[in-house]
C-alpha cells in the first residue's frame, strides 16, 4: 500500500514538473521571438527611417543656407563654416544610406538625383569661394529647385515606405504577442486543470482509503 501511494505522489510531481517545464519552454520560446522582431524592428526598419531623416535634414539645411546666402542675411565666415559642414554631412549620410542594406538600391536609382545635388554645391562653392552674393544667388536662382527638388521628393516617397514597413513590422509584433499570450493563457489554464484532477485523484485513490 505505502509503495503504490509514493508511486501516485510521485507520478503527480513528475507530472506537474513536466507541466511547468513545458510553460517555461513555451515563455522562452516567446520572449526570443519578440526579441528578434524587436531587433529586426530597430536595427531595419527603425534604422532606415533614421538615416534618411539625416539626409533629408541636411537638403533642408542646403536650402536653407542657398536662401539666407541669396537674400545676404549672412556673413562670409558664417556661409563657408555652414556649407563646409553641409558638405561633409551631405557626403557621410549618402554613404550611410548606400550601406545599408535596405536602402542600397534605392541609393542606385537616385544616384544620378544626388550628383545633381553634389554639382549644385560644387557651382556655390565657386561663389562663395569668390564671396560674391550675386553668383551664388544666380546658381541659387536657376539651380536650387531643379536639383533639390527631385531628391527631396525621392526621399519623401522612401520615408513613406519606410514608415509603413515599420507600422507593419509592429503590427506584426503585435499580432504575434496577441497570439502568444493566449497559448500562455490555455496553457496556464491546462496546467491548472490538470492539477486539480490529478489533486482529485490523489484524494480519491490516496487520502481516502489511508483514512
Amino acid at each position: 500500500m505505502l509503495s503504490t501511494v509514493r508511486a501516485r505522489i510521485l507520478f503527480f510531481a513528475v507530472l506537474s514538473l513536466i507541466a511547468v517545464t513545458g510553460l517555461a519552454v513555451l515563455s522562452w520560446m516567446i520572449i526570443l521571438k519578440a526579441e528578434d522582431a524587436s531587433e529586426n524592428l530597430m536595427r531595419n526598419n527603425l534604422q532606415d527611417t533614421w538615416v534618411l531623416m539625416d539626409l533629408e535634414q541636411d537638403h533642408r539645411r542646403l536650402q536653407d543656407l542657398a536662401f539666407k546666402i541669396k537674400a545676404q542675411l549672412l556673413l562670409w565666415d558664417e556661409i563657408e563654416t555652414e556649407f563646409d559642414y553641409l558638405d561633409t554631412a551631405l557626403r557621410d549620410h549618402w554613404k550611410r544610406v548606400q550601406g545599408a542594406e535596405r536602402l542600397r538600391n534605392w541609393a542606385v536609382d537616385r544616384q544620378g538625383e544626388f550628383d545633381r545635388v553634389l554639382a549644385l554645391m560644387g557651382d556655390m562653392d565657386k561663389g562663395i569661394e569668390e564671396k560674391s552674393y550675386y553668383r551664388v544667388g544666380q546658381v541659387v536662382d536657376f539651380q536650387l529647385f531643379p536639383s533639390l527638388e527631385p531628391m527631396l521628393e525621392a526621399i519623401n516617397q522612401q520615408q513613406a515606405a519606410s514608415r509603413d514597413d515599420v507600422a507593419a513590422g509592429a503590427d506584426d509584433l503585435r499580432a504575434f504577442l496577441s497570439g502568444q499570450r493566449v497559448v500562455l493563457l490555455g496553457g496556464s489554464l491546462a496546467f491548472l486543470v490538470v492539477v486539480v484532477a490529478m489533486t482529485l485523484w490523489l484524494r480519491h485513490s490516496v487520502i481516502l482509503r489511508l483514512q
